[in-house]
């Protein structure tokens, strides 16, 4: 409970909450419709114009706030994604040439991931998003 960044958007039935993490200097934000229903009506108007007008209209406003201890982790396979960008000779081990990072010719990404972990708990919260990548 606190001031929070707050806005009820009584048109689209549903608030939006941000709340600072631990460090400050970046801030979780809760979409929350007004009734339980499924998230297609709010994956659908969810744009960036529309996230822009709904952060635009937040304020500070004394808020009650309970959340559940939740911990997740994820993780994406990048490789195919940045092949399709284009980024196809550095997976590719007989035309990687990283050498200007080892020293040597035979480096090249045989994966790229991304990782992410959320941990949310009554001692605080932090996020650790992080970028890995594996040799073999």
């Amino acid at each position: 409970s606190g001031l929070f960044d707050f806005y009820d958007d009584k048109s689209n039935k549903l608030s939006i909450l941000s709340m600072p993490l631990a460090h400050k200097k970046s801030s979780v934000v809760f979409i929350m419709p007004y009734h339980v229903e499924t998230l297609e009506r709010v994956e659908k108007m969810l744009t960036k114009k529309q996230l822009d007008t709904w952060m635009g209209k937040l304020q500070q406003t004394a808020v009650a706030v309970s959340l559940p201890k939740v911990s997740m982790e994820i993780s994406h396979n990048l490789q195919k994604h940045l092949g399709e960008l284009g980024l196809t000779e550095a997976v590719d081990k007989s035309k990687a040439d990283l050498s200007n990072i080892s020293g040597k010719k035979d480096l090249y990404l045989s994966d790229i991931f991304h990782a992410s972990a959320l941990e949310w708990d009554t001692d605080g919260n932090e996020i650790d998003t992080s970028i890995f990548g594996t040799e073999k």
